[in-house]
């Protein structure tokens, strides 16, 4: 249990490491030359149609992983699953025991729903992870809702706020997903008469 516990915290401490890195880099390297690299490389289909076989050999690998790990929307994605990972290991680290916390007082309901926390406490860190991306989903909907061409020159400022906030709530989400419910149920339901 201790080794496991050990372990989890050793991941942890790593996402963490990386989560900083990334935001760092996104923070301090423009993408948008390795962007434009991109698109400057020939389209495989296009050169399909030409007869050129060495077009696969031509796209330009390394300007599509720095773009991957540093343009706003997909360096968002990737901090949000580092974010629930971390809330993951955290609250493993935390409620690694696996006991029941109930204190014998509890209603039916009260009894069920602390199971329930229970079990989303002690489970898989990557379960988090993987829970947490519909945050990013749920954002980046929202995002391209309410604007047309949100990431089409991001400022810093605009950078951390939107991964500052994907972040915070993919860990909220991984840590414990009934806390965020939670959350959710303050906010009024529309059309719900007020008292």
């Amino acid at each position: 249990m201790l080794k496991n516990q050990m372990f989890k915290g050793a991941s942890g401490l790593a996402a963490v490491v990386l989560w900083i890195a990334l935001f760092g880099a996104a923070l301090l390297i423009d993408s948008k030359p390795y962007r434009n690299r991109l698109s400057a490389t020939p389209s495989v289909s296009g050169a399909a149609t030409s007869g050129n076989p060495d077009v696969a050999q031509k796209f330009d690998w390394s300007a599509f992983g720095v773009s991957v790990l540093l343009y706003t929307p997909l360096n968002a994605a990737i901090l949000t699953l580092i974010a629930g990972f971390i809330g993951g290991c955290a609250s493993n680290i935390t409620y690694g025991s696996g006991q029941s916390r109930a204190s014998g007082h509890e209603s039916k309901d009260q009894e069920d729903r602390t199971q329930i926390r229970q079990l989303f406490l002690t489970e898989s860190p990557i379960a988090s992870m993987l829970r947490s991306f519909m945050v990013y989903l749920g954002l980046i909907a929202g995002v391209y809702i309410t604007t047309n061409d949100p990431f089409a020159n991001p400022t810093a400022d605009q950078y951390v706020r939107f991964a500052g906030t994907t972040s915070l709530l993919a860990f909220g989400v991984g840590y414990d997903p009934t806390k965020f419910q939670d959350l959710i149920n303050l906010v009024p339901r529309l059309g719900a008469k007020r008292s």
